[in-house]
This record gives structure tokens, C-alpha cells and sequence, in this order.
């Protein structure tokens, strides 16, 4: 404890003392005197480089014992550096190379980099996506895959599939390939992206939804995501059921089905998300409010979104909010980030 106690006063020493001198250099000595100095101890005296106050530095230890009798020498240490705690010009260094990483403020929130440092990447995972496709190989952040599927024409796959834009979205926030120094990284970077078009647009059919999940589970995904859904209003309790029969086939089979739990904002079921052992995601991550001012954040601070260098400035924005969007109810598995992600 007493050495603790020592290095911290050292430490604070050095730092006053590296407030006003610019003199100071390695092998000098540091003298703190008990009381202030009198005039005749600076006369003549060429072993002192600096002075201010009853700091002294000197050019020797032996310079730092001569310098006063021993009963009026508080202290005497090697002089060092110290460094201001200031972050914004040395952020945490990234994971990866990626340009785009300090904006996936998702990342930060699942503390996906050490889920990275301990092994799981995705490697050797293959992702089915159900969705309306994915530009391939076009997208230079993309890998091509090895098995890919549109439903809607019967196979034919082209590079621009993707007509839509939400299939190559998800596709990316999961499976973006890492340090490649292109664009973002995916948060199982190294998982397979497997993509089965089932859309062109923001609407399709029940039955090439469950024809495009059938590819997946043929082709040996592990994982099927789908960011789509259907509710009893808009399809028929039989077509639920037996939709959810297929699913559960799956799962046993384990296959993890992992769909989101719906942007309606309500309480309402959406399928797949709430059949019983499917993975139901819900959104956090809200935009501030005027409300949101009595903790503390301005009006400026919550017009803009913006990430700084230094990593992820949450000005705008609370991140471990349920988004304003999100359906909430007994069916929702767990919460992740959902909004503005990059």
C-alpha cells in the first residue's frame, strides 16, 4: 500500500510539475522542499535546472541530497512522463481494418469483439437469408456464395437480384466480410451468407417464404433468418399453423430460426417470430426526445446523429431503448439493436 501510495504522489507530482516546465528530461532529479526556499540556496548552485516554487529539478541524485539539509527535503524522485487522460485523439483501436466500423455502434452495444477474440466468427456457418436477395458478386463486401436461389424465377439468380435493397442489408450487417478494409464488417464476419429471393419488393407470398425456407433447410443451413412477417389478418390460422409445423421440423432438425418480432409498434403477434422455438428479435435503440432533455441532453445534441473518431458518441440516440417501432410481447426471445444501424 505505502508503495502504491508513493507512485501515486509521484505521479501527481510530475504531472504539476509537467504543467509549467518544459526543461525537464530524463535523468533529472525531482526535489520537493518542505518549506519555501530561501534565497541563498539558488545562488550559485549550477546543478539546478529548474525551479518554481519548492519544486527543484536537478541534474543528479547526489545534486538532489546537497540540495538542502535532509530534515527540509520532502520528497526526491526520478523526474518522468505523464499524459493527460484524454481520449479523442487515441481512440480504442479497432478489431478489424474496416473504414466503416466506428459507425456500427451495434457492435459496441453486443460487445462483438469479444465474441471475435474468443473464436466465434461465424466460420463454418451457413446463414440462410430469406429475403428479396443479394447483390452478388457485385457487392465488394460480399462474398459469393456458394448456393444461392430465387424462388420467383425458378433458380435464375442474377448479379443485380437484389432489386429491393433489404436482402443485401441484412445479408451485410450479418456476414460483411472483415479487414478487407472495404465498408463495414458483419458480426459473424466469417459466417456464409446463403440468400434465397423470395421478393422483389416490400410484400410477397406466404408460400415462397415457406418454399425459399425449404431451400435453406435442404441445403444444410444452420441458421434461417427471416426479417419478414405475416399475422392473422393477413394470412388464415390454418396457413399459420402449418407454416409453424414446417418450422418446428426445422428446429428439431437444429436449425436455429431467428426472425424479427415486427415493426408495428404493438403488442400483436407476427410470424414466424412467435411460433414457439423460433428466436423472436425485437429492436432497441431510439431516437431522443424533447422528453429526454431532463437527462441532461440538449436540443443540438439531439438533432444530428454523429459518430466522432474516437468511437461511438450516443448524442442523439439511446441505444439500449426499446425502438419506438418494435413489437413487444411474451413471444420475444431477446432485444438487439435495430436502429440506425450503418
Amino acid at each position: 500500500m505505502k508503495k502504491h501510495i508513493a507512485v501515486l504522489f509521484a505521479i501527481c507530482a510530475v504531472s504539476f510539475f509537467a504543467a509549467y516546465s518544459a526543461h525537464g528530461a530524463e535523468g533529472d532529479y525531482v526535489v520537493v522542499l518542505n518549506n519555501a526556499p530561501s534565497a541563498m540556496l539558488m545562488d550559485e548552485n549550477d546543478s539546478i535546472k529548474q525551479q518554481d516554487g519548492r519544486v527543484f529539478v536537478v541534474d543528479s541524485y547526489m545534486s538532489a541530497l546537497a540540495l538542502a539539509p535532509a530534515s527540509e527535503i520532502a520528497c526526491i524522485f526520478p523526474d518522468g512522463i505523464a499524459y493527460l487522460f484524454d481520449n479523442s485523439d487515441n481512440p480504442d483501436p479497432a478489431p478489424v481494418n474496416d473504414p466503416y466500423y466506428y459507425n456500427q455502434w451495434h457492435l459496441k452495444n453486443v460487445d462483438a469483439s469479444y465474441a471475435w477474440s474468443q473464436g466465434y466468427t461465424g466460420s463454418g456457418i451457413k446463414v440462410g437469408v430469406i429475403d428479396s436477395g443479394l447483390k452478388r458478386p457485385s457487392h465488394e463486401d460480399m462474398r459469393i456464395p456458394s448456393f444461392y436461389y430465387n424462388v420467383l424465377s425458378g433458380g435464375d439468380y442474377t448479379d443485380y437480384a437484389d432489386s429491393y435493397g433489404h436482402g443485401t442489408k441484412v445479408s451485410g450487417i450479418i456476414a460483411a466480410a472483415a479487414n478487407n478494409a472495404i465498408g463495414i464488417c458483419g458480426t459473424a464476419y466469417d459466417a456464409e451468407i446463403v440468400p434465397i429471393k423470395v421478393t422483389d419488393g416490400r410484400t410477397l407470398y406466404t408460400s415462397d417464404m415457406i418454399s425459399g425456407f425449404e431451400r435453406a433447410v435442404d441445403y444444410g443451413c444452420q441458421v434461417i433468418n427471416l426479417s419478414l412477417g405475416y399475422t392473422k389478418a393477413s394470412s388464415s390460422q390454418a396457413t399459420i399453423n402449418a407454416i409453424g409445423t414446417r418450422m418446428q421440423s426445422a428446429i428439431e432438425k437444429g436449425v436455429i430460426v431467428t426472425a424479427a418480432a415486427g415493426n408495428s409498434g404493438t403488442t400483436e403477434y407476427q410470424y414466424p417470430a412467435s411460433y414457439d422455438n423460433v428466436v423472436s428479435v425485437s429492436s432497441t435503440g431510439r431516437a431522443k426526445t424533447s422528453a429526454d432533455k431532463n437527462m441532461g441532453y440538449t436540443e443540438d445534441e439531439m438533432m444530428n446523429l454523429k459518430y466522432d473518431g474516437s468511437g461511438y458518441n450516443y448524442t442523439t440516440f439511446l441505444p439500449d431503448e426499446p425502438s419506438t417501432f418494435t413489437q413487444h410481447n411474451d413471444k420475444v426471445t431477446v432485444a438487439a439493436p435495430g436502429y440506425q444501424i450503418y
